[in-house]
């Protein structure tokens, strides 16, 4: 992957990790073997194997769409807070820089190398 793509995860103390999105995969869940876990301890409501971002194999699809999000679970992933989108259980959407979403009590900010970030 030629870009550099990040995913920001904040708990619900205010604590941040950012990790590198280096994969084509990436595995996000409480469970250690995780390429982004979601720590017990930190917040709840986060399954084994909660969710997955798998790169878009399209350059240049809409949105300008870097990852899909893959929703992995029976319970809905709310999408840009702000604006009360849901992702249902079992489904994707394309994820694109500064796409905002939660999973259980975590809050995660997807970032392309393309532009600043922004909080």
């Amino acid at each position: 992957m030629s870009e550099s793509h990040s995913l920001e995860v904040y708990d619900k103390d205010g604590w941040c990790r950012t990790y590198p999105l280096q994969k084509p995969i990436i595995r996000i869940g409480s469970d250690s073997g995780n390429d982004v876990v979601l720590e017990n301890e930190r917040g709840d409501g986060v399954a084994s194997l909660h969710a997955q971002l798998i790169a878009s194999s399209e350059n240049g699809s809409d949105n300008g769409a870097a990852y899909r999000l893959i929703n992995l679970t029976d319970t809905e992933i709310v999408l840009n807070p702000e604006g009360g989108e849901k992702l249902l259980p079992r489904s994707a959407v394309n994820v694109s820089d500064a796409f905002t979403f939660i999973v259980g009590q975590f809050t995660l900010k997807f970032h392309t190398g393309s532009g600043a970030a922004r909080t």
